[in-house]
């Protein structure tokens, strides 16, 4: 050791003079899409007398002699040559991350010498990123917390490598911004014997997204892993699975070979948006809501559109196992419907999702799903005009599952899933008091601290139900028949379609259902009101005669 501490000290720079020193490539990989998105520059000294000497032996030998921002410095201007070169030749330029010591900051103005090197070689900000090791980040070190704010006010990815590694992790982010979090290794190497790795990576993965961070997991190895990953939400990976570091290729620089799955820079900025959906929060289709449950039992599915051509991008065990019950092999299977039917269920599914990218809001539709009714809310998560691209964030409820409705008497996330259904909710009790629990901002709440049940009951077919539908309104939301004409059903609830204004005054369809059920030995009734898209006819039905009828608009 003590002799290669002194080679190390004494041909450092004809190592670098001569290139012994090499830029190794590890490739870094899009879980999404399984694409090359970027690669991590490694520092490799090869020898040409003794051989490979380790980066565990010259880094820390290069620092203690504070030596070590020549070395980086020599890697980004071999990285942007690369780049340069790439560039020159018609092909196709992803991102490369390059790591930098603590000790570059107290050396030199390490920004302005990056700087003058990228402009040197033409090369964008975009496609460098900046990785500094998470056990070297210390509270209250001004001089690299500014080194680091100057890179990202500059427009360059700042990213912290492994995360986790270190014992003042969580105040790392508390004190640093980053753009991504590269989870260390160490989580994975005991994958399978031990199931704690799987709730923290978990768990790292959910505190990022809620912080807006973006993650990849270093050390993938197994197939396993990957499916773990992808299942929880990890953007990307980098590991042995996917490839080892090596020199870059001369034949792709000198265009003889190109890879076809190579995610351009350009690119990033759309996937990052897609990236930052969280697949483990309760209710992902909700952008921005905190929210600390960890695993999602609720169908959703990530669904990507290229010049009409659509793609699942991420699928739950929830919404696999409803394809399932709805009569498919698998959920590819479901695609082949989805870009080949010309019209029906799949033209109005398509217009929803046109309507999302219109409106920039949440959008829902209620529809029949191979006979299973069903109600699905979308949301645009990034769009690129340039590749006519574009990615919606899809969750479903199954409404005709009897345990929902069986649910909403006990559990708290039942009425998650009413509020993100429905238009209206209110609560009817046998004393005939009666509370309107929620309702859009744009409809009048018509209650007041004294009204009655009955009251809110005449006064919301006076102002809302059309005068053709009002008299069988009246007879459907009679309060003292309800519970038996839910046990008739052998539903738990009964439902009916009426005309009735929306907020604009416009005469449209909606769906009411009433849920009896009794709480501390008191009988209770919850009303939902929601919009129906897509139906023409109008009357008073059963669960049954409803899901006949939206069949019959979509045939």
């Amino acid at each position: 050791m003590g002799d290669l501490t002194k080679f190390v000290k004494t041909f450092f720079d004809r190592a670098m003079k001569e290139r012994h020193i090499k830029v190794f490539y590890q490739p870094e990989i899009r879980v999404l899409t399984k694409r090359m998105c970027g690669f991590e520059a490694l520092a490799r000294w090869i020898d040409p007398d003794i051989g490979i000497i380790s980066p565990g032996v010259f880094i820390p030998v290069l620092e203690q002699i504070n030596r070590i921002h020549e070395l980086d410095l020599y890697m980004i201007r071999e990285v942007c040559a690369d780049q340069r070169r790439i560039l020159d030749n018609g092909l196709v330029l992803t991102k490369t991350s390059v790591n930098l010591s603590r000790h570059d900051f107290d050396a030199c103005d390490i920004f302005a010498e990056i700087e003058k090197i990228r402009l040197e070689y033409g090369i964008d900000r975009r496609y460098l990123n900046i990785e500094i090791t998470e056990s070297v980040l210390q509270k209250d070190d001004m001089v690299l917390h500014d080194g680091l704010e100057k890179f990202l006010q500059a427009g360059y990815q700042v990213w912290m490598d492994d995360f986790g590694s270190g014992y003042s992790s969580l105040n790392n982010l508390k004190d640093y911004k980053f753009d991504c979090l590269k989870i260390d290794m160490g989580f994975l190497r005991e994958f399978s014997a031990k199931p704690q790795s799987k709730v923290i990576l978990a768990a790292i993965v959910n505190m990022a997204k809620q912080l807006g961070i973006n993650t990849l997991a270093e050390g993938v190895e197994t197939q396993e892993q990957f499916d773990f990953l992808k299942s929880i939400g990890c953007e990307k990976v980098q590991g042995f699975l996917f490839g080892r570091p090596m020199p870059i290729d001369e034949d792709i620089m000198t265009g003889k070979k190109l890879p076809s799955d190579i995610e351009s820079a350009d690119d990033d900025n759309y996937y990052r948006k897609v990236g930052m959906l969280n697949v483990l929060s309760y209710d992902p289709i909700q952008q921005g809501k905190l929210n600390f449950e960890i695993m999602n039992s609720k169908p959703l599915y990530v669904l990507e559109e290229v010049a009409g051509h659509y793609n699942y991008l991420y699928t739950n065990k929830a919404y696999r196992q409803f394809m399932l019950k709805a009569g498919h092999n698998n959920v590819e299977e479901s695609l082949y419907y989805l870009n080949n039917a010309p019209r029906g269920l799949e033209e109005n599914f398509k217009n929803m999702l046109a309507k999302c990218v219109q409106s920039g809001r949440i959008e829902n539709m209620d529809c029949v799903y191979n006979g299973t009714l069903c109600n699905i809310n979308m949301r645009l998560l990034a769009r690129d005009d340039e590749r006519k691209a574009r990615t919606y964030v899809l969750s479903l409820t199954d409404l005709s599952d009897l345990s929902i409705w069986q649910k909403v008497r006990d559990h708290q996330q039942s009425l998650q899933h009413l509020l993100s259904i429905y238009d209206r909710v209110d609560l009817f009790r046998d004393d005939g008091k009666c509370k309107n629990i929620y309702l859009e901002v744009l409809q009048n709440k018509l209650i007041e601290s004294d009204t009655t049940a009955q009251e809110l009951i005449n006064r919301y077919a006076h102002e809302y139900v059309v005068c053709a539908d009002r008299e069988a309104f009246l007879e459907f939301y009679n309060l003292d028949t309800v519970r038996e004409r839910a046990l008739k059903t052998d539903k738990d609830h009964i439902t009916a379609i009426f005309h009735s204004c929306d907020e604009n005054g416009k005469a449209a369809l909606q769906m009411y259902i009433l849920i009896p059920f009794e709480l501390n030995r008191q009988n209770m009734v919850i009303s939902c009101i929601r919009k129906i898209d897509g139906l023409e006819t109008v009357g008073t039905a059963s669960m049954d005669e409803l899901i006949n009828g939206i069949k019959a608009c979509h045939a």
